[in-house]
């Protein structure tokens, strides 16, 4: 019978630890929790399937709120009730250390989206938010999309199978020409017909920071898919061009097959493109 700690001790020093198990008691999810209390290797952790208590997710989030190691979390496939969400809720006021949070098909209230889009205006440390699969009725995107308005760190958001619909998207596209941080969005397989894709064209009008959207899946033609990849593609090269000019900038100038400058050109690279998700004024860019 496969256990947490079983699963653990297959290899103790992996960054990575998947559980994907239906059988797990209080017990193991307590041995879970003090292992990441002290734990300095795990980095990705994934739990999936498994009937999670709330007990045993407060436990789990006592255990986040003193590791400082961990930079993804996932709760695939677990049902996260109103409880759940605030006690992790709770985590992410303060956690500086996780950027990733992964909650597909995690049966997410409309409560529980109000919560997490509550954090998201206070929140400094997350990255990438995946809600896949979980049905965001109208008034939880709603929320989300004011508390995206403000926040100014997530880069990746995951909408793939959210029930999104025309009066969802309007409110998403106002976020987007407002949002600045946002390079990546997965809008798949949702409800988005010909009128949406079209208001989703408007962002672009205001927008350069969104290189890539996933719209497909949608009641959208092949034609409309690609004028949206169009205007990825577009702002894929205003954003290379910045990048490439920050470093000219900065000190590294290419000439031929040498570099020369004080920074290693890796360096160089990181503080551009971490001035290029940061920076909220772009009136000096040129389209290309």
């Amino acid at each position: 019978m496969f256990t947490i700690k079983k699963i653990y001790e297959k290899n103790p020093l992996s960054d990575t630890l998947h559980i994907s198990l239906q059988n797990v008691d209080l017990d193991q999810i307590i041995y879970l929790s003090e292992l990441l209390k002290t734990n300095t290797t795990i980095k990705y952790l994934n739990l999936s399937l498994f009937l999670l208590t709330d007990i045993g997710m407060q436990h789990l989030c006592d255990a986040f709120q003193m590791n400082k190691t961990l930079v993804s979390v996932g709760f695939q496939e677990i049902n996260m009730d109103n409880n759940k969400i605030n006690y992790l809720c709770d985590v992410f006021k303060l956690n500086t250390t996780i950027t990733d949070l992964n909650l597909k098909s995690s049966n997410i209230s409309t409560e529980g989206i109000i919560k997490l889009s509550n954090l998201l205006t206070i929140n400094i440390s997350l990255r990438r938010l995946v809600l896949w699969n979980n049905n965001l009725e109208t008034e939880g995107i709603k929320y989300l999309s004011e508390a995206l308005k403000v926040n100014k760190t997530i880069t990746h958001i995951d909408l793939d199978q959210t029930n999104i619909g025309t009066p969802e998207i309007l409110c998403i596209v106002d976020a987007l020409k407002v949002n600045k941080s946002i390079t990546h969005i997965d809008l798949r397989d949702n409800n988005i017909d010909l009128f949406g894709l079209q208001h989703l064209l408007t962002i672009f009008d205001e927008n350069t920071m969104i290189i890539e959207m996933n719209v497909l899946g949608n009641n959208c033609s092949f034609n409309n898919n690609k004028m949206i990849y169009e205007k990825c593609n577009r702002n894929k090269k205003i954003r290379n061009n910045v990048i490439k000019s920050m470093i000219y900038i900065i000190g590294i100038k290419e000439k031929e097959t040498e570099n020369i400058g004080l920074l290693p050109m890796e360096i160089v690279v990181m503080i551009a493109k971490e001035i290029w998700n940061t920076r909220m004024d772009k009136s000096w860019i040129n389209e290309v």
